[in-house]
């Protein structure tokens, strides 16, 4: 949880709120656990099922990649879907942090997670000619 707190975070900033595993009904451990949204003064805001599609994506990558110590190749398609155009530029970094060891692989159609990749950790995949790459070096020509 701990971590994917800290994705949470990354996230929300300083607003105090925080995902805890709790049981479902307070006076009930045998109804069973779930994922809340929690207040800064310990009260449940409300299930994470019942968060934003941007949230709830936030917290199923953060998820995956905190069950392990990903080192792997991790290819992602388009990982600022249903994100806030302010969250789409902290995606990569998070990742990053997530899975430190892994490489990352991204697809994107925003501009935000493209801006925060460095020069050398970016390729533009458009065909020689195309207006969008007039900016770009061009590719080698193939023989």
């Amino acid at each position: 949880m701990e971590r994917i707190n800290e994705a949470w975070k990354t996230f929300h900033g300083r607003d105090g709120t925080s995902l805890a595993d709790q049981p479902v009904a307070a006076d009930d451990e045998a109804a069973g656990f779930d994922l809340f949204v929690m207040e800064a003064d310990g009260r449940r805001r409300c299930s994470v099922d019942q968060a934003s599609a941007g949230e709830i994506e936030l917290v199923c990558m953060a998820g995956v990649l905190t069950v392990t110590d990903f080192p792997g190749l991790l290819l992602i398609d388009e990982p600022e879907l249903h994100l806030h155009p302010e969250w789409q530029a902290r995606i990569v970094p998070a990742l990053q942090k997530l899975a430190p060891k892994a490489q990352i692989i991204a697809t994107s159609h925003a501009p935000a997670p493209w801006d925060r990749a460095y020069d050398y950790q970016r390729y533009f995949l458009a065909p020689t000619g195309d207006p969008r790459r007039s900016d770009l070096t061009p590719p080698p020509e193939r023989t």
